[in-house]
């Protein structure tokens, strides 16, 4: 995820949870997190609604599904 979304992500509350950050990529703008989600679907929305700010980049199952439902948001 973008390092400038870290505080929003720390106040989703019921939707997402933080579970773990990476901080050592220091001379980058991106940083690993891991986050836990209660459904597959909530995590999708989660990650369409940071846009180009956060890249989904495990579980693959939910890559396929996120790419169908960016197509159908174009």
């Amino acid at each position: 995820m973008s390092r400038s979304i870290i505080e929003r992500t720390m106040f989703s509350g019921r939707f997402a949870r933080l579970r773990k950050i990476d901080n050592n990529q220091s001379n980058s703008n991106w940083i690993k997190a891991k986050l836990s989600f209660p459904t597959k679907e909530e995590a999708i929305n989660f990650v369409l609604g940071f846009g180009s700010q956060m890249k989904l980049v495990a579980p693959a199952e939910l890559q396929h599904e996120l790419i169908i439902r960016a197509k159908q948001v174009i």
